[in-house]
């Protein structure tokens, strides 16, 4: 018998009570049941160490355990058949009088002790309860799996070590799964709670780490579960700042232009679903901006109708629309953010796009891959909410698989000169003429000569026979005057860094960074945004030849053909040339129409199995147990042409 599914152990306190009176009422059912097994070899033993034995029980059932357990450990050293019983009971009476180490012990003792016993499945059981009880998680995990061996049910092993592990605080069980990280029970109970976490508070790197190292099945971890909701038509209602009445304030609307261009993508998007069979009614509403206009929707009759919210853009309407989401379980989501605050909390919000959190461990695992051979790196960040947040999680998970991390520091107009100046930072070394020759043989070294100076020889006169004297190794030209030769080298020595972060979008910081590079002339690559592309002075070729690595959800295959076929519909439809707000309409609604017609109004359930959906514009989406995409592509030069370089992590 183990715990009944419900079970939650309480942690302290005036919970303490309870858990002890639940602990008493399931150690008594149990040991009842383990009283009937031993009958037998009552019977078969003589008539004092029955009455012995006897009273012993009785001692026990009327809770007088210090008692019971001087009684069973008389018989635990009797040289009989029921020594084993006794020695069991013995151990239950200490821990039932609150002695878990002594009953630990006793327990331990038996499995040496009595190798054969038949209810060796019992001592397990008990030993994983009570090292559980105690705090001891590893070994409690460790007996559960051996009472799940030797029982032959392991759901009662798992169910047994589940049900303390999801009392744990999440700070305790962090703890726990860093010293355990190869057990696969922890990691899927860390990783299955770690999703009941906001977003800011999860430890991405960790759970990534632990869904790579034991392959996690997603689909089983997740706790999603919810009501299959099919419909001949879904109402998708687009919470957008459209600003109607602003027609006397030209500049707003030039702003919105976004909103306009998202939507009328959302409507071609419809429109082709609609021939295929999958109906999508989109009903746009104004949200103005405003959390008060926003509220005033929500709360009207015939919202009670929509099956998916998209939007809204602005912080205040997004409040309350997650508060609506969560409270009536209708599905949001965002076709254009990256910030993780949206997702909050709500397993029913959802981006189109990859957080900056998820973003951060992308590009960190590319690097990871590309750059074993020189772990040292340099991080340099742009002092803002995302960008340092990428900069962090980056380094964290660098570090925790070896990698160094020789400088990070924020980067500004203020120190953007002095970072370039250090990183191209040159000192002379003084050379013999045969070290000159030697040097001279590799490729990309120079090396320089000239006359000595007559400061130069006073002061390697003057100081002659001084080991601590100046000195120069003095060499000679043809026409035997004095030379010295000599090689200008970084300070930071070349090749010692395998790769800088830039996380920035600046382009003064961009230049400077491509600049330090090129004067460095070594195998430094940098990894960054692909929105340099749009503003640094460096030509293409010099972001290949310089090994330029960049993060682009945004990026598009313009060679596809879906994309051809989309973009030429959108610019005759609306005589303008489609921009990115379009593409992210129509890709939303393409993407949640084909899910909802599949899996009904709750799409995420055909989410959960994280399999990679190809986008008719962008790259495509994967979502697993998280609620914002997992595609990041990540692209870099090659034959001047950008390319995807990781695509075989996430494409089919």
């Amino acid at each position: 018998m183990i715990f009944p599914p419900n079970h939650q152990l309480p942690s302290n306190g005036s919970n303490q009570k309870a858990m002890n009176l639940h602990v008493t009422s399931f150690v008594l059912k149990r040991i009842y049941s383990f009283l009937l097994i031993i009958m037998f070899p009552v019977l078969l033993i003589g008539q004092s160490v029955q009455e012995e034995y006897l009273e012993a029980k009785r001692l026990f059932s009327t809770k007088q355990y210090l008692s019971a357990k001087a009684a069973f450990s008389n018989l635990a050293r009797s040289n009989t058949s029921f020594a084993p019983y006794a020695s069991f009971y013995y151990g239950m009476s200490a821990f039932k009088s609150g002695d878990e180490k002594v009953a630990i012990d006793q327990w331990k003792q038996m499995l040496n002790q009595f190798p054969t016993f038949d209810q060796k499945a019992e001592i397990l059981y008990w030993l994983s309860y009570a090292s559980f009880t105690i705090g001891n998680t590893t070994e409690g995990i460790s007996y559960s799996r051996r009472y799940a061996e030797v029982s032959a049910d392991s759901d009662a092993g798992r169910e047994l070590a589940n049900s303390f592990l999801q009392s744990m605080s999440m700070d305790s069980l962090t703890h726990v799964i860093l010293r355990n990280p190869k057990d696969k029970l922890l990691a899927e109970v860390y990783v299955s709670r770690s999703m009941d976490l906001p977003y800011t508070e999860r430890d991405f790197f960790l759970i990534d780490s632990l869904r790579s190292l034991h392959n996690l099945d997603i689909a089983t971890i997740s706790d999603v579960n919810l009501p299959i909701i099919k419909k001949d038509q879904y109402q998708v209602a687009a919470l957008l700042p459209f600003m109607f009445e602003s027609l006397d304030q030209p500049g707003r609307i030039l702003q919105n232009n976004l909103v306009t261009d998202l939507y009328q993508g959302m409507l071609l998007a419809a429109e082709d679903l609609k021939r295929e069979g999958k109906h999508i009614n989109i009903v746009p509403y104004d949200t103005k901006r405003s959390t008060e206009v926003t509220q005033s929707i929500l709360n009207s009759r015939n919202f009670e109708q929509t099956d998916l919210i998209v939007g809204p853009l602005y912080s205040g309407p997004v409040k309350a629309v997650q508060d609506y989401s969560l409270e009536h379980m209708v599905n949001m989501i965002n076709p254009i953010s990256t910030t993780s605050e949206i997702i909050g909390r709500n397993p029913y919000s959802f981006l189109l796009k990859p957080t900056t959190e998820t973003m951060a461990l992308a590009l960190a695992d590319l690097s990871i891959h590309e750059m074993d051979s020189n772990k040292n790196v340099m991080i340099f960040y742009e002092q803002n909410d995302k960008d340092s947040l990428l900069a962090t999680i980056y380094r964290h998970k660098l570090e925790n698989v070896g990698y160094k991390v020789v400088w990070m520091t924020p980067i500004n107009l203020e120190n953007a000169k002095t970072i370039q100046d250090s990183l191209t930072a040159e000192h002379i070394v003084y050379l013999t003429k045969s070290e000159a020759d030697s040097i001279m043989r590799l490729p990309g070294r120079t090396v320089e000569n000239r006359r000595i100076r007559d400061d130069e020889l006073k002061r390697i006169w003057k100081d002659a026979g001084d080991p601590d004297g100046f000195s120069l190794p003095i060499s000679y030209d043809d026409n035997k005057r004095e030379i010295v030769y000599y090689e200008e080298v970084l300070n930071m020595a070349k090749d010692s860094i395998g790769h800088f972060l830039v996380s920035t979008h600046k382009s003064v910081f961009s230049n400077n960074l491509v600049s330090v590079v090129q004067a460095r002339k070594d195998s430094t690559r940098i990894y960054t945004f692909a929105d340099w592309l749009d503003y640094t002075m460096a030509d293409y070729s010099q972001f290949e030849r310089l090994g330029i690595t960049m993060i682009d959800p945004d990026y598009i295959d313009k060679t596809k053909y879906s994309f051809q076929d989309v973009s030429s519909r959108l610019s005759k439809r609306y005589k303008t040339l489609p921009s990115e707000y379009h593409y992210l309409g129509y890709e939303l609604i393409w993407f949640v129409g084909q899910h909802m017609n599949a899996f009904g109004k709750y799409f995420q359930t055909g989410l959960r199995g994280g399999k990679f959906t190809r986008g008719r514009i962008f790259e495509g989406m994967s979502y697993g147990l998280a609620n914002d995409n997992q595609v990041v592509p990540i692209l870099r030069f090659k034959d001047t042409e950008l390319e995807v370089v990781n695509r075989s992590t996430y494409g089919d």
